[in-house]
């Protein structure tokens, strides 16, 4: 990390994909008009220059920017940027999908972060500061939560799909905690996942009538974060959340027992049996109005 330089620029080149593959640096993105001066981002450059100083602040050089054009529509959608959002700086966390904003000064026009404008790299420096707060060591800055419209949810079927917006509420919420909650994280692309989900739809088909105490959750992350909780970082995961034994108050987000078995309904089964205190009672109590 000593040798990592303070810059690099998003796209097929060796400093970028080594970033990609280092998990403990923090991300600082910069979405600005890069290809309009593309000498700005040279190494000894101001703009390298002034981030060097930054970066070198950092414990461990555990951070680093990186110089997104507003040419790459793909990464401004992520985000949820558009052309006239830049400039632009989101903070990352590439481990998760978890990120923050800098706050750039409202007058602050195109070109800003690329011209190494003082205000706008001050309001970068800050932002790390938080994100390596000396006093905690901790991780001030508040994080963006992503969230598909309550309209994309569908709770009409056994496994019930929610969004980001609804997790706190159907996971940890006082009607959710008389329940069993199980809820699977998943990546539509991911052939594990695609391993997993019909095991847990066929054990939610099975439960819906004969275990009404049971709720059955799917979240993807590639679209939603956790209302009040950080997204696993492999997929899919599976939580289970056991009912309160007093079934008066709300859960802890990190009160769940995870399911490390295989894809296989008569280990999801065995996984619930012992863990889930309700598994084995016929009789709804204080059904979760899902």
């Amino acid at each position: 990390d000593a040798f990592r330089p303070p810059l690099v620029e998003m796209g097929d080149n060796a400093a970028f994909n080594d970033l990609m593959g280092a998990q403990h640096i923090l991300q600082v993105v910069l979405f600005d008009n890069f290809a309009r001066k593309k000498d700005a981002l040279l190494p000894g450059g101001t703009l390298w220059k002034s981030l060097e100083a930054i970066v070198a602040k950092v414990p461990g050089r555990r951070a680093c920017f990186v110089a997104v054009d507003s040419q790459h529509g793909g990464a401004l959608d992520f985000f949820g940027l558009g052309e006239a959002d830049l400039p632009a700086v989101r903070v990352v966390n590439i481990s998760s999908t978890i990120s923050y904003n800098v706050t750039l000064h409202p007058k602050a026009k195109k070109g800003a972060l690329r011209d190494a404008d003082a205000a706008s790299l001050t309001a970068c420096d800050e932002a790390l500061g938080k994100a390596f707060d000396p006093a905690t060591g901790t991780n001030l800055l508040i994080p963006n939560k992503r969230s598909e419209p309550l309209d994309a949810a569908n709770m009409d079927y056994p496994l019930k799909s929610i969004v980001g917006s609804m997790w706190e509420d159907v996971v940890l919420g006082e009607a959710a905690a008389k329940q069993d909650v199980v809820i699977v994280y998943f990546d539509p692309d991911c052939p594990h996942c695609k391993k997993m989900l019909p095991v847990i739809e066929k054990v939610a088909n099975e439960a819906e009538s004969a275990r009404p105490n049971l709720t059955f959750l799917q979240l993807d992350i590639t679209a939603n974060d956790p209302d009040g909780w950080e997204n696993p970082e492999g997929v899919p995961t599976v939580h289970l959340y056991p009912a309160l034994a007093d079934g008066s108050k709300s859960r802890g987000a990190d009160e769940f027992v995870p399911y490390h078995g295989e894809p296989d309904v008569a280990s999801l089964e065995g996984f619930l049996a012992k863990n889930a205190p309700l598994w084995g009672t016929g009789k709804a109590a204080g059904k979760s109005e899902l």
